[in-house]
């Protein structure tokens, strides 16, 4: 009870400013409603990699939902995540089993089954279930200690025997107390960013902080994230911010005048323990 009590404190604290609390029920049923919301948000930031706002917002949880609390193309990953979540215990057989059809809904493109929060990611999810390689996996996130029952399981099994007859499309996870506690206390624990790094062109700045710029190159940034993931971003550049103008002009640069990108980006800011000067250079 104690890891359940401490996780809905850090669900209302991530995700109550910005997820709004439903419009029916009594305030028992609507805070039960947010929290299961907080938590399908949660699966979202933890397996897509983005930001609490990013993962609020895909929240789809309502009527006609279709069985399906959030939903999110991983677009570096190549995977549409699809999130049921209980607040609770495990889901039921019945409850699984809305589940495992809407994945089957998604990759045979009954996209009508769903709702008007849907609707508002439907191009993005139209646009991941046209691209090659991409799959579907469904995950079951809950609070409970005992895990799905068998017949549940054997349910997304057997829809991933058919779902993947000719090629690999869906798979499918389980996220419980256990694992949802993790999710809170990695976060405390984040590993180390351990490297090197070799800058070129570069200068330095000795006041008010010892400071130098310079430039690295891209597939050393692509090496870094591979290997460090979101521990890299702690003490050093912010989250990803989503689908912003500068965000959307940085891609098209790259894109279609990669030779500019020096010039037109600020670059990016990061905090070492120590810098080691070239020969004839002193500290």
């Amino acid at each position: 009870d104690n890891k359940k009590d401490l996780i809905a404190q850090k669900l209302r604290e991530r995700y109550f400013p910005i997820i709004l609390e439903p419009e029916r029920g009594t305030p028992e049923e609507k805070d039960k409603k947010r929290l299961s919301q907080c938590l399908a948000a949660l699966a979202i930031e933890k397996l897509a990699d983005i930001s609490p706002a990013q993962a609020a917002n895909a929240v789809i949880d309502g009527g006609d939902d279709n069985g399906v609390d959030a939903i999110e193309y991983d677009e570096r990953q190549k995977i549409l995540w699809v999130v049921q979540s209980k607040i609770g215990e495990a889901p039921n057989q019945a409850e699984n089993k809305k589940l495992c059809a809407a994945a089957d809904d998604l990759i045979n493109g009954h996209l009508d089954r769903f709702n008007d929060k849907f609707n508002r990611k439907r191009v993005e999810i139209e646009t991941a279930l046209a691209t090659t390689g991409v799959k579907v996996v469904a995950c079951q996130i809950h609070r409970g200690e005992q895990g799905l029952g068998r017949h549940a399981i054997a349910d997304l099994e057997q829809k991933k025997q058919q779902l993947n007859e000719i090629s690999l499309r869906f798979d499918w996870l389980e996220l419980d107390l256990a694992k949802v506690f993790s999710f809170f206390t990695d976060e405390k624990a984040l590993k180390a960013v351990n490297t090197k790094l070799q800058i070129t062109n570069w200068y330095q700045i000795p006041e008010p902080y010892k400071a130098f710029y310079g430039t690295i190159s891209a597939n050393e940034l692509v090496r870094l994230y591979n290997e460090f993931g979101r521990s890299l971003f702690e003490k050093n550049i912010r989250y990803y911010k989503g689908d912003e103008d500068v965000n959307e002009n940085i891609k098209t640069t790259v894109i279609e005048t990669p030779g500019d990108l020096f010039y037109l980006n600020n670059g990016i800011t990061a905090v070492c323990h120590s810098a080691k000067l070239p020969a004839g250079y002193t500290n």
